[in-house]
């Protein structure tokens, strides 16, 4: 360790040198030690943290380059025309949407909203009969003394309305305001789409109007952010004859 001088040149240097490589597994050892049992400490909902074994190189090797025919070197990429097919986040969207059409996600479902104390977001509270006032003001109650978060059950098991209530648990943090809101009855506001702001929601130019039926809400920070319209259902024309 002693001539070199960077984490970077100790790594580069522990490929080729067993004895180096030895010697730096053993001198973290402690430190993965350390956070492991940190770690284990800490809750969420009443959760203990789960830790794990470090990978060994074995099994690093299978999880980078098992589907070498499904991911493309960069090199052979740049400057190819690209689609938000594989992003992850367009998946998730798109599953939400194939979750709608099921019939058991869907608008008229929704009787409730729920706000995630992580990310800030709305999430929909769904129910296949209307909640009477008793039940809508138990709900309330209960959701007033949680603390609520992304992909989380609503409900715990034992509750009362568990198995009438339900919510999507495959919805997290980083996608945006589930579309179902925008077109219920209990929907107050019209939030950004990607944040929920309340101000500063830009007005979709005309063009955009002319092609699409549903455009979501863009704030003027996500817009600045890169972030663009998220639009459903394109106006198709149909062409006198």
């Amino acid at each position: 360790f002693a001539q070199l001088k960077t984490l970077e040149t100790i790594r580069q240097q522990a490929i080729y040198n067993l004895k180096l490589k030895k010697e730096l597994q053993a001198s973290i050892k402690n430190i993965q030690e350390i956070l492991n049992e940190r770690t284990q400490r800490l809750k969420l909902h009443d959760n203990y943290f789960l830790t794990g074994n470090t990978a060994i190189e074995i099994e690093i090797e299978e999880i980078l380059f098992t589907d070498k025919e499904h991911y493309k070197e960069f090199d052979e990429l740049y400057g190819q025309s690209t689609s938000e097919e594989y992003r992850l986040l367009q998946q998730k969207i798109n599953h939400e949407e194939s979750e709608s059409h099921t019939g058991r996600f869907i608008n008229t479902k929704i009787r409730l909203l729920v706000c995630c104390d992580f990310c800030g977001k709305y999430r929909c509270i769904y129910s296949d009969i209307s909640l009477n006032k008793n039940d809508t003001e138990t709900i309330i109650q209960y959701l007033e003394n949680i603390s609520y978060s992304c992909r989380s059950p609503l409900l715990p098991d034992e509750h009362l309305l568990s198995n009438q209530l339900y919510i999507c648990q495959d919805i997290t943090c980083d996608l945006p305001i589930e579309r179902n809101y925008y077109s219920c009855r209990i929907k107050d506001v019209n939030l950004c789409y990607w944040c929920r702001a309340e101000d500063g929601i830009l007005d979709p130019s005309n063009e955009l109007k002319s092609q699409f039926k549903f455009i979501y809400p863009l704030c003027i920070s996500c817009n600045a952010n890169g972030r663009e319209w998220s639009t459903r259902a394109p106006i198709v024309f149909k062409s006198k004859k």
